[in-house]
């Protein structure tokens, strides 16, 4: 494994550092997902195909699921966050003007109908695990919610591990990590192959900066390309999606999307899941559907990557037919 450093380690010529076990990641870094690491149970890659054309736009963070009265009879429909960037980029890509809908604001459902369709994958044994996007609203600077649901046998029978969520803010030098598909732009249609491309990013919190529409950290993670919209935790719990980069004269400072932001999305023209129509995120968590701290205690972890010791607490779900 090549591990990249940005702590004071003596490089090698190629600027990266090779380690051998126990790995350290030093003050910060980034290193490939390993096939023992269960962090595809936390996320999926977005894409969105139009034209026979596919394209990875980014990585959406599972947060928990519901069953939906769909066309074709009950399904589990995962609902999901992602970074907002990740789906308005996609008017840009595909040459699409962008509608005044997208201007940012509480939730606001993006109710113009793009020509692409937006879905997202996770890589399995049998072969891809395919959801469609059925509804998703965007606001408060970077976030989006996604429902999403299964369109093939492998992803009815796919699980996931429902990440304990957690509106607590962390303080400056405190450590968190995350993960997202890095450096995955392509996607091979019409099977939606893609080269899973996971890293695993670990850095701390330089600044908290807050708004009338933002609240995020400043931190020195690394990230790629593709990462956007991944889930960051502090401890045990998901605290954070993974947002952008800015290079000021390659100081690179990251920043990550508190997920706390969430609660002010409005929901009411979502589809509605176990029978009800949930108005706010906060009903999403008093129903069960995602799980946040207080709201639930914890009820199950997961050692999401065994050789860094990194837990998560968890419910888990299961998307299959009802």
């Amino acid at each position: 494994m090549e591990i990249f450093i940005t702590s004071p380690i003596a490089p090698t010529a190629h600027g990266s550092v090779h380690l051998t076990p126990p790995f350290d990641f030093g003050k910060s870094g980034l290193c490939d997902v390993q096939p023992e690491d269960r962090v595809q149970e936390f996320c999926l890659l977005l894409m969105a195909r139009c034209n026979g054309h596919g394209f990875a736009a980014g990585t959406a963070t599972v947060l928990g699921s519901g069953t939906w009265d769909g066309p074709e009879g009950p399904e589990t429909v995962l609902v999901a966050a992602t970074a907002r960037h990740c789906l308005t980029n996609l008017f840009k890509h595909f040459g699409v003007p962008e509608p005044g809908q997208l201007i940012p604001g509480f939730g606001q459902p993006l109710t113009a109908n793009p020509p692409w369709t937006l879905c997202g994958g996770r890589d399995t044994p049998e072969g891809t695990a395919l959801w469609h996007s059925i509804w998703h609203c965007c606001g408060y600077d970077d976030l989006a919610l996604i429902y999403l649901r299964p369109v093939n046998e492998i992803a009815r029978r796919t699980t996931f591990a429902q990440p304990m969520i957690s509106f607590y803010s962390p303080e400056v030098s405190t450590e968190l990590w995350g993960f997202g598909f890095g450096g995955c732009r392509t996607v091979e249609e019409p099977t939606h192959d893609f080269e899973t491309g996971l890293k695993l990013t670990k850095g701390q919190i330089i600044q908290y900066l807050d708004g009338t529409r933002q609240e995020r950290w400043v931190t020195d993670m690394p990230f790629q390309d593709g990462m956007s919209g991944g889930p960051v935790f502090w401890r045990e719990r998901l605290v954070g999606i993974i947002s952008s980069k800015m290079d000021a004269a390659n100081n690179i400072r990251t920043f990550v999307m508190r997920i706390q932001m969430l609660v002010h999305f409005e929901l009411d023209a979502a589809p509605v899941l176990n029978g009800t129509t949930h108005a706010t995120v906060q009903a999403l968590a008093e129903a069960g559907i995602i799980a946040t701290l207080p709201t639930c205690d914890r009820a199950d972890s997961v050692v999401a990557v065994p050789r860094f010791g990194l837990e998560v607490w968890t419910r888990m779900t299961t998307d299959r037919k009802a």
